[in-house]
């Protein structure tokens, strides 16, 4: 890939540079000393505010595998349980919308 740069666009950019490299110098030489004060880092877990699951009880890992192996042709099965568990319990009214 070739770039083309204008005269002036090249000036703007290496002034810009030429500008900016003092503070690099500064920065390298800060760096460069032992006895430069350094200011005191705080640890602080990224954990400690994290919630630790939407779950509210513990279940038992090996009733919900067993739970989840009768269904043995998969997803369709899951879907037909779903569907008599639905069938088996009233359906709940929808609420009534709410008058201003």
């Amino acid at each position: 890939m070739i770039c083309v740069v204008s005269r002036q666009n090249f000036l703007a950019i290496s002034s810009l540079v030429t500008l900016c490299l003092p503070g690099f110098s500064i920065a390298a030489e800060a760096s460069s000393k032992p006895e430069a004060a350094v200011p005191q880092v705080t640890y602080r877990s990224v954990f400690r505010e994290t919630s630790l699951g939407i779950e509210q009880e513990k279940t038992d890992w090996r009733k919900a595998n067993d739970d989840v192996g009768r269904f043995t042709r998969g997803h369709v099965d899951i879907l037909k349980q779903e569907e008599m568990d639905n069938k088996s319990t009233p359906a709940k009214a929808a609420p009534a919308p709410h008058k201003h």
